[in-house]
């Protein structure tokens, strides 16, 4: 006799039959059929899943591991090309030997030559934040979307060549500390993607 199950999976409950086949392999009886009910897996506090924190964690991984894997492609591209070794960028990073920040840098390099050493911060610095892109229409009238398209609209308005030269000098990205030093803000927190540049804007500024 042949047989084939069917089963009806959702968040708090299978539903599941048992059907005969004939010889030809066509539905004949359903021989059983049920159903098993059990409690949601979420918290009852606010309805979030109880997988939530282990899905961020993984996100969180996941995003570590592809951005590492990004740098070490970089630190091979720049060593294939006789500009460093990655010797030379690991010795950089471990003695944090730089003269200026990456932003610094990038402004520097609009006007004159980058050494080497400065080039190859900049570059791994794109390469950890490589900006915004997203073929998903669904995300267009969210806060990230409005944020990147609001300062596309502030590098046309000033004049700015490059989202970075937008970063260190707009004033918009500058936090007043209480003893009166002015620092530039370049980092998103929770919530907040002001600092999100779109990824086209880096691609023109590293070609610059």
């Amino acid at each position: 006799m042949n047989y084939r199950i069917g089963l009806d999976l959702g968040i708090a409950s299978v539903g599941w039959a048992i059907l005969e086949d004939d010889n030809k392999g066509n539905p004949k009886r359903i021989v059983k059929l049920g159903s098993r009910i059990f409690d949601v897996a979420e918290n009852p506090k606010d309805g979030s899943s109880l997988a939530l924190n282990r899905r961020e964690a993984r996100n969180t991984r996941r995003r570590l591991r592809r951005r590492n894997h990004r740098i070490k492609r970089t630190k091979n591209l720049l060593e294939k090309y006789n500009i460093i070794t990655i010797k030379e960028i690991e010795n950089m990073y471990a003695t944090y030997k730089f003269q200026f920040n990456p932003y610094e840098l990038r402004v520097k390099g609009l006007d004159e030559k980058l050494t080497n050493s400065e080039l190859a911060r900049v570059l791994i610095s794109f390469v950890k934040r490589r900006g915004y892109k997203s073929n998903s229409k669904a995300e267009e009238m969210g806060k990230l979307l409005v944020a990147t398209k609001e300062n596309e609209i502030l590098m046309k308005e000033k004049n700015y060549r490059t989202i970075g030269e937008m970063y260190l000098k707009d004033e918009k990205f500058k936090i007043q500390m209480p003893d009166g030093r002015v620092l530039f803000k370049v980092r998103n927190t929770t919530d907040e993607y002001k600092n999100t540049p779109l990824r086209k804007l880096l691609l023109d500024e590293i070609k610059q």
